[in-house]
């Protein structure tokens, strides 16, 4: 895996990039940077992985891993999401669905079923 380091800080949401199908979000924003053309530009830090490792990263960090190279293996990832105090619920149509409505009305905490309080500070 890839990252540019401080993207998350720019200021900047890019539209959404979906592996299987780019043109799956329909969306607004700017598309991610030509990376490749910045590489003299940009800070990257680069981690290689093995089976069953895991990573934790901003979800605004401009990221990336190059596809599956084994015919025989699978490659399979699984996203979670953390939120700090003062994160609300903004639902934007035409992007990732969730896996059920949390119902809850925009502008609110992200206190629910599908976002639970995991940690509070003391």
């Amino acid at each position: 895996m890839e990252l540019v380091k401080g993207s998350h800080l720019c200021g900047e949401r890019y539209h959404p990039v979906a592996c299987v199908d780019p043109a799956k979000y329909k969306t607004p924003e700017p598309p991610v940077p030509v990376i490749e053309a910045k590489r003299d530009e940009l800070d990257f830090i680069r981690f290689d992985y093995e089976p069953r490792d895991c990573t934790m990263h901003h979800g605004m960090l401009i990221h990336s891993a190059v596809g599956n190279s084994h015919q025989n293996r699978r490659r399979r990832a699984y996203v979670t999401r953390r939120a700090g105090d003062g994160v609300v619920y903004d639902p934007r149509p035409n992007i990732q669905r969730m896996l059920w409505d949390p119902e809850l009305p925009a502008g609110a905490p992200l206190d629910s079923e599908l976002w639970p309080v995991v940690w509070q500070a003391a």
